[in-house]
């Protein structure tokens, strides 16, 4: 396929960097990606979701004019959840890998 190619500029390879994934007779530009790069991306996903939950959990007290013993409670039983799930996303690997 590369060979019938009319451009002038190398092909651009986009891998993981691994010596196989290279093709044999032609000389590529390297355009590896980065993979923590998304896991990051991820990661970061997650938090934000929890934040915006804890913080709808925040509104839902006020909204009750719940106390604020009442209100750490809610916190307690609802944001604490959130945030041992997010922990445990980020140190479960995903089967995806």
């Amino acid at each position: 396929m590369l060979d019938g190619r009319q451009a002038v500029d190398p092909p651009i390879l986009m891998s993981d960097g691994l010596a196989r994934n290279r093709p044999g007779d032609h000389q590529p530009r390297a355009a590896s990606f980065i993979a923590h790069a998304r896991r990051k991306h991820v990661e970061f996903a997650v938090f934000l979701r929890t934040l915006r939950d804890a913080f709808r959990t925040d509104q839902l007290a006020e909204q009750r004019e719940l106390p604020p013993p009442e209100r750490l409670l809610l916190h307690e039983g609802e944001s604490a959840v959130l945030c041992l799930g997010a922990l445990a996303h980020s140190h479960v690997p995903s089967s995806g890998r």
